[in-house]
């Protein structure tokens, strides 16, 4: 016990218990597998697993699983001296649907047997009203089809597919969050896993203005389209008009939007337009304007588009004096979240003072709690619903 270590972990150990179904909802697992986890854990093992001597310093509680974890702990040759047990407290556990077992046997059933990903999808709970509360917190999960897949500082964060839907499976547990904004692939593959029966989609529509792309703001239909998200039972439907004005391009994507928005309304399903002001930089590139006075132009001319603004919501960023921005119309108002970078704390403060106004009635962040630099998804999905909702 005296030689010296090479790294020492700090935070939480769970028992995690997995589901040994797969395609069900949670309510029909039978069987669980059982085994030790969270994050500085898994470092601890990882690192004991390349030959160095680790440690993990955490509590857990006095119960049944406390020679269980530790013992697991000296299977994998982690030193438990740092661990404290406290007897007052019961041991975190962790109940998950979603392993490599399960994401294997999806990547087969997409070979052998395609169809089970639409009829999941179909016949999955559906909840019988939009909101409870008049309020609704989405998870955004669309930014892949527009090749982005940096978070937080890492280049790559979003490129590996188990790790965001584990991410989102996980995002979508939390209480209080309604549902998930996303393209067919990820709907699809969140409905094989179970984690969507009641809970809401909205189906991605215009990806085609991919990042960095000469037609970037020539953004047109590529994902979901009217048609396919009435078949799929899907609840609506969101669409990106980033307005600049030197670009041809972007008067096709107006011309889409404003079609796409009529025909979501007499479906009666919720259309979410996300306007965003764009300007064109030094370099020749489009960059977010974040000029509160050209957010609420934008806002203004997306709440005119189509024949009917019944069923329109608007997906915004929370920019400085906001006021402005909620003031500009009687739509319902969605914050978006955009990539907070190292200042997640900056992200959520905006959050909060721009959801006092009566219009304001969604958070749908994405990336900004998925990959938070110093929170656990559970935690900043958690630290966000509270500013939407008391749960």
């Amino acid at each position: 016990m005296n030689q010296s270590l090479d790294l020492i972990s700090v935070g939480r150990i769970s028992l995690d218990f997995y589901a040994n179904e797969s395609n069900v909802g949670f309510k029909d697992v039978k069987t669980f597998s059982m085994s030790i986890g969270g994050s500085p854990t898994n470092v601890a093992i990882a690192s004991a697993r390349l030959g160095n001597y680790s440690a993990v310093a955490t509590n857990i509680g006095r119960d049944a699983f406390t020679e269980y974890i530790l013992g697991k702990l000296t299977e994998f040759k982690v030193d438990t001296r740092y661990v404290g047990i406290d007897e007052s407290q019961f041991s975190p556990a962790v109940l998950i649907k979603f392993n490599e077992k399960n994401y294997s046997k999806l990547c087969d059933d997409r070979v052998n047997n395609p169809s089970k990903l639409q009829k999941n999808l179909k016949s999955r709970k559906r909840r019988v009203k939009l909101t409870k509360d008049g309020k609704l917190f989405i998870v955004a999960a669309d930014h892949t089809a527009r090749g982005i897949i940096a978070a937080s500082g890492d280049s790559m964060a979003m490129a590996n597919r188990f790790d965001l839907l584990d991410r989102l499976i996980r995002a979508l547990s939390v209480p209080g969050v309604d549902g998930v904004l996303a393209t067919p692939d990820i709907v699809e593959e969140l409905a094989y896993f179970g984690a969507l029966d009641n809970k809401l989609i909205f189906g991605s529509i215009n990806r085609a203005g991919i990042l960095g792309a000469d037609w970037e703001l020539d953004d047109r239909q590529s994902s979901y389209d009217v048609k396919g998200i009435s078949e799929f039972g899907l609840d609506g439907g969101k669409t990106l008009l980033r307005i600049e004005k030197s670009d041809p391009g972007v008067l096709n994507t107006i011309e889409m939007v404003a079609s796409v928005n009529s025909q979501l309304a007499r479906a009666k399903k919720i259309s979410i337009i996300e306007p965003l002001p764009y300007v064109k930089n030094s370099a020749g590139k489009f960059e977010l304007n974040k000029n509160i006075e050209e957010l609420v132009r934008v806002i203004g001319i997306a709440s005119a588009l189509g024949t009917s603004s019944a069923y329109t919501w608007l997906k915004v960023p929370a920019f400085d004096d906001f006021k402005l921005a909620a003031n500009a119309t009687s739509l319902p108002l969605m914050l978006l979240g955009g990539d907070p970078g190292s200042d997640w704390q900056a992200t959520f403060n905006s959050w909060q003072a721009a959801f006092k106004f009566q219009n304001v009635r969604a958070l749908i962040p994405g990336r900004a709690l998925l990959y938070s630099p110093e929170l656990s998804v559970e935690a900043a999905v958690a630290k966000a619903v509270a500013i939407v909702r008391k749960v």
